[in-house]
């Protein structure tokens, strides 16, 4: 899960070209970020109100969100000054990202509308940042 929510947080990042430098670290996941990759082109750029991050289930059925949710947010640290408009709030941005920053808490539960939100704001972050990505894809 942690490894899944933290490649989320790299593909959506304003410069693909932020991933981490140690090789070690990208053998690792270079298997799992195509994998999410593929699958969020699909469902974030295609067909954005079916995606969902995929949360651990709680025993009373509600979903945890705390390791997907920090593990995204530690992924803004490859691209901290690109990030800043949505990790301080911007006039550009509002507070997009604040389901996700909202559900870093140890005991954080959701429901499903929860996890909506939480899906609904990786893909605004993705809309925000889609220029950016187009600009960076030319050079």
């Amino acid at each position: 899960m942690k490894i899944r929510a933290c490649l989320v947080g790299l593909i959506m990042s304003p410069r693909p070209d932020s991933l981490p430098s140690d090789p070690a670290e990208l053998q690792r996941i270079v298997l799992a970020f195509e994998a999410e990759n593929a699958e969020l082109r699909v469902y974030v750029g295609e067909t954005p109100e079916t995606w969902r991050p995929r949360f651990a289930r709680r025993n009373d059925g509600s979903f945890d969100p705390f390791h997907w949710s920090i593990a995204f947010l530690l992924a803004t640290g490859y691209a901290t000054r690109l990030w800043r408009p949505v990790l301080r709030g911007h006039a550009a941005t509002s507070d997009i990202i604040a389901p996700i920053r909202d559900t870093t808490g140890v005991n954080s539960r959701l429901d499903d509308a929860g996890v909506a939100a939480v899906a609904k704001a990786v893909v605004a972050i993705r809309s925000y940042f889609m220029p950016q990505r187009v600009r960076a894809a030319r050079i």
